[in-house]
């Protein structure tokens, strides 16, 4: 038996999509695995210091634009229950 409720108040499901593009995570991964090379193979300290720079600075970044992602997300959700609603309300 399937219950259809079409109150936005009543959030019954939720749905999460993911999109990634297979070529920016095989250069992710080739990018990735050139600094753990070089931080595994160099002894100069000033080397591994400038490698763990870069990659927190990377992954910095990387939250930086999670973060703005997953807003854009919210909103547009928000936006989308708030239609719905307003749709309701009208019939």
């Amino acid at each position: 038996m399937v219950i259809n409720n079409p109150s936005p108040d009543n959030i019954t499901t939720f749905n999460i999509s993911f999109r990634f593009s297979l070529k920016g995570s095989v250069v992710a991964f080739v990018v990735a695995a050139r600094f753990i090379l070089l931080y595994t193979t160099t002894n100069n300290e000033k080397q591994r210091d400038a490698l763990n720079f870069t990659a927190t600075a990377v992954t910095t970044s990387i939250a930086g634009v999670t973060a703005f992602y997953a807003l854009q997300s919210l909103k547009q959700n928000t936006a989308l229950q708030e239609s719905l609603k307003e749709a309701e309300e009208q019939k």
